[in-house]
């Protein structure tokens, strides 16, 4: 099944999120007792996999396997999850230091998404020497 780029990647961002979503509650469950620097750190970790599946779905969907698909998915992850709620809730930061740790930080779901990207292409071929 190939989808227009569009598509695979609203797919990849939705499917995504369904994964962070449903494995955050899993683990905010078992994690009754834990301090919050560690479930900041669990969440981290949810976020970068859910953001590699979304880049993985989003290559291997679309018509063409390129890697912008992933990268589209992870740049969709770090707006909606990570800037628009920092703008909202905290406000524009004051100075430029202020911005660069979360930045960084938001690179992140950009180099998770692309490896993402790169696993179904991988895949891809793969499958394709074998038939």
């Amino acid at each position: 099944m190939r989808l227009h780029p569009v598509v695979s990647i609203t797919l990849g961002f939705i499917v995504s999120y369904i994964v962070f979503y449903f494995v955050t509650d899993l683990t905010l469950l078992g994690a009754l007792g834990v301090s919050s620097s560690v479930l900041e750190v669990i969440w981290t970790v949810e976020s970068l996999a859910s953001a590699t599946i979304g880049g993985f779905l989003a290559t291997y969907f679309a018509k063409e396997n390129k890697i912008l698909y992933g990268i589209c998915v992870g740049i969709c992850w770090m707006v909606f999850f990570s800037i628009l709620p920092a703008l909202i809730f905290v406000g524009p930061p004051e100075s430029l230091s202020v911005l660069m740790i979360p930045f960084l930080m938001y690179i992140g779901f950009i180099i998770a998404s692309t490896i993402g990207s790169y696993l179904a292409i991988f895949i891809d071929k793969r499958q394709n020497l074998n038939i």
